[in-house]
């Protein structure tokens, strides 16, 4: 389980990558035939969106890795403690 100020950071990167996805519309009329300009800021914008929502999903792994970690751990810790 995520301690509060994981699940509290994660939840504001999320918000904040929710917020910005929103751009991804002008995307979406492209797809469906509208002209868009070409903007090299944009494309850059929709880079750097894409590397955040990777880095979360990452962290979010990591985290939960770390403390399944930890948990075996302290179960080992307790069973050898009980045998020894």
């Amino acid at each position: 389980m995520l301690e509060g100020g994981e699940k509290r950071l994660i939840i504001i990167g999320r918000k904040q990558i929710s917020s910005a996805t929103k751009k991804t519309d002008t995307l979406q009329m492209e797809a469906s035939g509208n002209q868009i300009r070409y903007s090299t800021l944009f494309c850059h914008a929709q880079d750097t969106l894409m590397t955040a929502q990777s880095e979360i999903l990452i962290g979010e792994h990591m985290v939960r890795l770390f403390q399944n970690l930890a948990e075996n751990n302290k179960q080992k810790n307790t069973l050898e403690s009980k045998e020894g």
